[in-house]
């Protein structure tokens, strides 16, 4: 979401007759921008309902892009944009920005790169057809990254106008119950439409209902600004802010340069400013900026936006990071917060690799759960290195209600991110055709590095992650009160190359039916066949005999560390 002075950036010439007059109108006007993503299965309607009810459209929108227009079906992020007047007394003009986001299953990586720029969400659903396997994924993705959500039923036109009422009451309360009840949205707003009307009477239904359609999306605008407006009061002003642009676009147009399309994420951007492409470490300066189709002076988080720089190969980039200088670093590690999908119904172990979807990029990355008790004050999103971590083999539904959740990901090839961004973890080998949720876990990135520049020490210290361990002996006999002898802490086939020496110092307990009951420490050893002495500080029992009772030395290891040095 973006606020915007037209004064200072003159937004979109659309595709309506008089645009020139509208232009002039808006041009005074202070605009605030609300994204849109719209979501849906393959052929459920989205793109025909963004362009039935926009007035603007980028270089990327309604299925541009040939393959599209040969294969019939969105196969990129699509960006469209229509005004309204608003309803929030500091701004005049509500710029509604429509994401259309495909549908297909092969292309969910695509679906959630556009997702993590949206303020909120329609879910469009084919009412023939109901709920289908992306559906299911959006719904998923929708939580994940948004709290506002439109159900359109779209194609009502198929169902016969004498059942048509009927059965759309019936298709909402069972989209409530059996579908939405189990989600955070509970009880979304459910709109039937028909966005590709045949029909003259339909068209008139039809334009009814997009007027409710659009006065839903008012209805959210206020609820979205102010938790936007939150948001910003916990950080600095937004245009303090570095800046940083989500890259989905990159082309070349012949004689002018290189346009990289987007959104900003937070900061600003003006023209003349000197800007980073992080991934390919290069910089670049910002010759023209443009808001669908006409220039524009500067941009603000929110904002849809093509920026032009020169000298720059298109076919270096397809997506990814522009930013300040030093903002973003090319990192092959992170530490992430980590929960669960409900929904995925295979094993989520440790040690496996998932596609991890950040940004506009999907990667391979090697996981390794991490957990912690549940601490006062701590929250489930700061991994704190001065608390410690123990490995989790699998992540359970139920994990998260006794213990903090974490991940390192370890990423086949170098990447881009920033602090706080949204991952999704996915198996998107799964059969497609396959009738299942492919998305594992998700959370936010906490931390980041690359293996190259981060030493062992640091590594270590970073990453407090331990190991518990037991050794064992047993009493051999009791010398005075305070003191004892110990055998079989050496094994056997190791007696000859090991010695007590790093036992020295080393706390242990006695254990009497199965509690431990005296606490000792290792202080030398005695004689020449392994065998060691205990002493303790509190005088020893008579009774029971202690002869043949374990002796228990209990110590953690830093899985880090590779000097594997013994704590207790």
């Amino acid at each position: 979401m973006s606020q915007s002075s037209l004064s200072e950036s003159n937004v979109v010439a659309g595709n309506n007759k008089d645009h020139g007059s509208e232009q002039q109108q808006l041009s005074n006007n202070k605009i605030l921008n609300i994204n849109v993503g719209v979501l849906g299965h393959v052929d459920s309607g989205k793109t025909s309902l963004c362009k039935a009810i926009s007035t603007h459209a980028s270089t990327a929108a309604f299925d541009k892009n040939p393959q599209s227009k040969e294969r019939g079906i969105t196969l990129d992020l699509g960006f469209s944009a229509f005004y309204t007047n608003s309803p929030i007394e500091n701004f005049d003009k509500i710029q509604f920005t429509l994401v259309d986001c495909p549908g297909h299953a092969s292309l969910i990586r695509t679906i959630i790169g556009g997702a993590q720029i949206i303020d909120m969400m329609v879910l469009v659903i084919d009412a023939i057809k109901g709920v289908q396997t992306q559906t299911a994924e959006c719904i998923v993705i929708g939580e994940i990254t948004c709290d506002k959500l439109i159900v359109v039923l779209n194609k009502i036109d198929l169902i016969p106008e004498e059942q048509r009422k009927d059965k759309i009451e019936k298709i909402k309360k069972s989209l409530i119950k059996n579908v939405f009840s189990q989600t955070k949205f509970k009880n979304p707003t459910i709109l039937t439409i028909c966005a590709d009307p045949k029909e003259n009477d339909e068209k008139l239904m039809i334009k009814e209902s997009f007027n409710q359609l659009i006065d839903e999306f008012l209805n959210n605008v206020k609820e979205i600004y102010l938790q936007q407006r939150e948001e910003e009061q916990l950080k600095k002003e937004k245009v303090e802010q570095p800046f940083l642009f989500m890259i989905d676009h990159c082309f070349a147009i012949k004689g002018k340069g290189t346009v990289l399309t987007g959104t900003v994420l937070q900061g600003k951007i003006e023209v003349g400013k000197t800007i980073q492409i992080p991934l390919l470490n290069e910089e670049k300066k910002v010759k023209s900026i443009q808001m669908f189709k006409q220039p524009v002076q500067q941009a603000i988080k929110g904002d849809r936006i093509g920026v032009l720089v020169t000298q720059f190969d298109s076919s270096k980039l397809e997506r990814g990071f522009a930013c300040d200088k030093g903002l973003i670093e090319v990192i092959d590690t992170v530490i992430a917060s980590a929960s669960k999908i409900r929904f995925f119904k295979k094993e989520v172990k440790g040690g496996s690799k998932y596609h991890i979807s950040i940004g506009h990029e999907t990667i391979m990355g090697v996981i390794t759960f991490l957990i912690r008790n549940k601490k006062e004050g701590l929250s489930s999103d700061e991994f704190d290195s001065s608390v410690e971590y123990l490995t989790l083999e699998d992540l359970e539904d139920n994990t998260h209600e006794t213990k903090d959740i974490f991940v390192k990901i370890d990423f086949e090839q170098p990447t881009t991110c920033y602090i706080n961004s949204h991952y999704i973890a996915s198996k998107l080998d799964t059969d497609i055709n396959a009738n299942t949720c492919r998305l594992a876990f998700h959370g936010k990135i906490l931390k980041m590095w690359n293996k190259e520049s981060m030493s062992k020490v640091q590594l270590s210290k970073i990453l407090p992650v331990f190991k518990y361990k037991e050794k064992t002996a047993i009493v051999d006999r009791v010398l005075d009160e305070t003191s004892l002898i110990g055998k079989n802490l050496l094994t056997k086939d190791s007696k000859k190359n090991q010695t007590i020496q790093p036992y020295i110092g080393k706390k242990v307990d006695i254990i009497i039916n199965d509690e431990s009951k005296y606490h000792g420490v290792i202080d030398s050893a005695f004689g020449q066949s392994g065998k060691f002495k205990v002493v303790f500080k509190e005088p020893l029992p008579k009774q029971p005999n202690l002869r043949n009772k374990i002796i228990s030395l209990k110590y953690k290891l830093n899985i880090y560390d590779e000097t594997k040095t013994w704590l207790q």
